[in-house]
């Protein structure tokens, strides 16, 4: 019974040591310290272990009862206003801040209008998925372009095209892909400003995502 009465004072005497008390608490227990002299000898003690401790860089530790036990230098109240702020700023985080949307980029089709209206029996194919890529229809013009039996300059064009569709519908992976197909430094400008727009935006090419 008398090593449990100690054992509490000793917790007691190192709560106040660390500065775990509110102020409350202290008073109590230095008004009961006042009466007790070996509670008054176990907090003086306690406090000379922290500034010895505090002064050699050393973190604060003490044996209890046979275990070691560290306390972090913080008020109970302290620690409650650090936590509430933690899960304040987690819940704005996740909840207030507005996800990141993917890299998107569009492609002008006004500029290729006459290939669409010029376009015969394999380039009806790649004129059905300009088609659809001008009225956003992302998944059929995926489709659409992925089948058009073009080559040369009208397969960089459609391939460019797919690339910029595969992109702007969350597809990077495969738009990287579509990307290595294409001979971006041969390109006239300003398709090959818009196919490095497409590298960087799709983290392909030397330009950085």
């Amino acid at each position: 019974m008398a090593d449990r009465q100690s054992a509490t004072k000793l917790e007691r005497a190192l709560d106040f040591a660390l500065g775990l008390l509110n102020k409350d608490e202290e008073r109590a227990l230095l008004a009961e310290a006042r009466e007790d002299p070996e509670l008054e000898a176990l907090i003086q003690q306690q406090c000379a272990n922290r500034e010895n401790a505090r002064g050699e860089g050393l973190p604060t530790t003490i044996s209890l009862s046979g275990t070691n036990r560290r306390r972090v230098g913080l008020r109970r109240p302290q620690i409650l206003v650090a936590g509430s702020l933690l899960a304040a700023t987690l819940a704005f985080f996740f909840l207030v801040q507005p996800r990141r949307q993917p890299a998107s980029y569009w492609l002008p089709v006004t500029e290729v209008v006459n290939i669409q209206r010029s376009a015969e029996g394999d380039g009806v194919v790649l004129r059905t998925g300009l088609d659809l890529y001008a009225a956003h229809d992302l998944t059929a013009a995926i489709a659409a372009l992925e089948q058009a039996p073009v080559q040369g300059a009208l397969g960089d064009l459609r391939n460019l095209y797919l690339a910029s569709a595969l992109l702007n519908s969350g597809h990077r992976q495969e738009a990287r892909q579509v990307l290595g197909r294409v001979d971006v430094p041969s390109l006239p400008y300003p398709w090959r400003e818009r196919a490095e727009n497409l590298q960087r935006l799709s983290g392909s090419g030397r330009t950085e995502d």
